[in-house]
């Protein structure tokens, strides 16, 4: 770390995104978003709020306080965050702690010498409050000078005569840290100067047992890369999400991974008989627990992938091992096919007017989509939201 260096993060800030409309009613307002196409109810005392927010600039979280009048500070800034969540709001900056919780960042690393000093020299930039950090560095049993390499620099080096593998170096380091929240990055990834501030704050919510954050390529010249950039199995995605009992399957990798340390303690760490899929395990025993995973698509880090197509090929063949397993640990998230009827109906006909020349059956496509639209308008009359018709039928489409 930077001794003494910290610096005030950016102004945190909501606003309306300009395709969500906002109705009012006699007794609530409606939000709308288009697509996914989805509504939601609050309370009128919110219009002042919500029409700061629609004005195209951020509204400082510290305004939205004094527009909503609430004492209870805490609840409107998850409330906030929820919305954001849910895609009906917009978030930029930073929230900032009174006191800022001790972090211990933990990093396996197995005969990867170039790879650990880039990612020890990123780690001692980071810009978090001094004192309040420490790094533990675990050697699985290198056969080459990375022992060295990590001597360099300020940490604490724990070296093992036997290779033991990842899972096994976070529990270690973990039993022997200091930190109320524990921070795992891998030895081919750098960390953003920001990784820590940017992601600490989620533990606000005290709900919260774990956070994920963005995982970006470090490589960005060939195709390769570009793909890795868009859809790496580490990216989660580009909105903030947190864990809910409909999505059965969302983790965060654990090159990017904070959790509190004596929930991971209690959930015995990382299963050490899995060299893969070990961080989605971990992460669906912690919501089986009763606490909630966050990704935030902030607190970023840069992996340096397997760029050429055979070594990229071979980590994607180690990922797919870990499926039965998993699938037999957890019985309960076993995988479903789910045909939607009108979906079903669409693509039945549109394929056959393909194999037969039969173009008139996609006039059968056009009438199951607006069928479909007539069934949906119903139940939004029948709740009476104000969704229009035409917003309703492109949703379907």
């Amino acid at each position: 770390m930077k001794e003494g260096v910290f610096e005030k993060p950016r102004e945190l800030g909501y606003r309306l995104p300009k395709v969500v409309a906002c109705h009012e009613t006699k007794d609530s307002l409606q939000l709308i978003m288009p697509f996914p196409l989805k509504t939601l109810f609050l309370h009128p005392a919110w219009k002042v709020v919500l029409e700061g927010m629609s004005k195209g600039s951020f509204l400082p979280l510290e305004k939205i306080l004094s527009l909503s009048k609430s004492p209870e500070t805490e609840k409107i800034e998850l409330l906030l965050d929820e919305l954001v969540r849910k895609g009906f709001l917009e978030r930029e900056g930073t929230p900032s702690l009174s006191e800022y919780p001790f972090v211990s960042i933990i990093v396996p690393v197995r005969n990867r010498p170039l790879d650990i000093e880039v990612c020890l020299h990123s780690l001692s930039n980071l810009v978090y409050p001094s004192g309040k950090s420490e790094i533990l560095v675990v050697d699985d049993a290198s056969t080459d000078h990375t022992t060295q390499v990590v001597s360099e620099f300020p940490v604490q080096l724990i070296k093992l005569n036997e290779n033991r593998q990842a899972p096994y170096c976070r529990n270690l380091a973990a039993k022997k840290a200091k930190g109320d929240i524990l921070a795992f990055i891998d030895s081919d990834c750098l960390a953003d100067p920001h990784w820590l501030q940017e992601l600490t704050p989620a533990f606000k919510d005290r709900a919260v047992g774990a956070v994920g954050g963005r995982v970006a390529s470090f490589f960005g010249d060939s195709a390769l890369d570009r793909y890795e950039e868009v859809k790496s199995s580490l990216i989660m995605g580009r909105r903030f999400r947190q864990s809910q009992e409909h999505d059965k399957f969302f983790y965060v990798p654990s090159c990017n991974l904070l959790v509190r340390r004596d929930l991971f303690l209690t959930l015995g760490g990382f299963r050490e008989e899995l060299f893969v899929g070990e961080d989605v395990d971990l992460c669906w025993r912690l919501q089986d627990a009763g606490h909630y995973l966050e990704f935030r698509p902030v607190g970023t880090i840069f992996h340096r992938h397997r760029n050429r197509l055979g070594p990229f090929c071979e980590r994607r063949f180690d990922y797919g091992t870990s499926e039965p397993l998993l699938q037999r640990l957890h019985l309960n998230r076993g995988k479903e096919m789910f045909f939607a009827a009108g979906a079903s109906l669409f693509w039945g006909a549109a394929v056959l007017a393909l194999v037969l020349k039969f173009i008139p059956m996609l006039y059968l496509g056009g009438i199951i989509v607006f069928a479909d639209t007539l069934i949906r308008w119903r139940r939004v009359r029948s709740r009476q939201l104000l969704i229009r018709f035409p917003t309703l039928l492109v949703s379907v489409l």
